[in-house]
């Protein structure tokens, strides 16, 4: 592994009947490029939730990964910066997904409960 802490982030799948929820922490497209060249049946979507990729930035998600991962809804945990994020090239690839986008700095905390049949409910501190 690269002495890199972003390459090292740990990703979580997480599966609850129906519901699914894939949190990417700071991975950058090298280990996306490397999850899809492995053909992974569990980070195949749709997934309803999904915590975008190392804060929006502009080397994490791509438009194959997302293909892939086709979320419903999209998280991106990120305040107050001087990196840009999440940067316009991000954003315009959640809105090419149809996804919802929740933002952190504007939404505040952003709470999902999903339910074993695949329904949820969202909810935003503001």
């Amino acid at each position: 592994m690269p002495d890199d802490q972003n390459l090292n982030s740990v990703g979580l799948a997480v599966q609850f009947g129906e519901f699914r929820a894939l949190l990417t922490g700071d991975s950058e497209t090298e280990e996306t490029e490397g999850w899809l060249a492995q053909e992974r049946a569990d980070l195949r979507g749709p997934f309803q939730l999904y915590k975008s990729i190392h804060h929006g930035a502009s080397n994490g998600d791509s438009a194959a990964w997302l293909a892939n991962v086709r979320p419903e809804n999209v998280v991106i945990s990120v305040g107050e910066n001087s990196y840009g994020h999440p940067t316009s090239q991000a954003l315009r690839l959640y809105r090419q997904t149809g996804a919802r986008v929740y933002r952190t700095d504007r939404h505040g905390t952003v709470t999902f409960e999903g339910r074993a049949d695949g329904t949820y409910t969202a909810d935003t501190e503001r």
